[in-house]
């Protein structure tokens, strides 16, 4: 519906993102407020692209540690361990049978 108008609202700023806020209204019928949803988020993809804005992915960074290295199990020794000095910390105790008692 035109009135009131559309509207568009800086929400919030995340760490690779700017989270916006859009309203809109539309007649309540099911159908009509799915398809408006719809062609409201068609519309600010295709704004956006036309205006050079890249929309945001997510992304991850995975290390491998080589595990055929001499120091594989020695986190003291790891490039990718502890810094230096540090100890890492003890491993708990495991717990036998069933349940913390034992029992």
């Amino acid at each position: 519906m035109a009135e009131p108008a559309p509207e568009v609202l800086p929400w919030s700023l995340e760490d690779s993102a700017v989270v916006l806020k859009v309203r809109w209204w539309t007649d309540s019928q099911r159908t009509s407020a799915v398809h408006t949803r719809a062609r409201v988020i068609l519309a600010l993809y295709e704004t956006a692209k036309s205006h050079g804005i890249d929309l945001p992915f997510p992304t991850q960074v995975l290390l491998f540690h080589d595990q055929t290295e001499e120091t594989d199990g020695d986190r003291t020794r790891q490039r990718e361990g502890w810094p230096p000095g540090d100890r890492p910390p003890r491993p708990r105790p495991a717990l036998s049978g069933r349940g913390a008692s034992g029992a």
